[in-house]
């Protein structure tokens, strides 16, 4: 997986039940510009979609699992 808009982006170790929100922690979290309302899921084959990690609240829906080759972007 690959982390962009944080304080350490690159490609990132894969490990199965992962969520969104702890990719982008394992990554050093967000830059101080980085907004999780619009955090940015890109995976093959599918249309990119759009989460609102400051409303997590236990939904899966929201913190989604990551696969081995997910896009991660945390916008400005």
């Amino acid at each position: 997986m690959y982390v962009t808009g944080v304080n350490a982006p690159g490609a990132k170790p894969y490990k199965q039940g992962l969520t969104l929100s702890q990719a982008i922690q394992s990554a050093g979290g967000p830059t101080p510009f980085g907004s999780m309302r619009k955090v940015k899921l890109i995976r093959a084959g599918r249309t990119p979609t759009v989460h609102d990690l400051t409303k997590y609240t236990g939904n899966p829906a929201v913190d989604v699992l990551v696969q081995p080759d997910d896009q991660i972007i945390v916008p400005e």
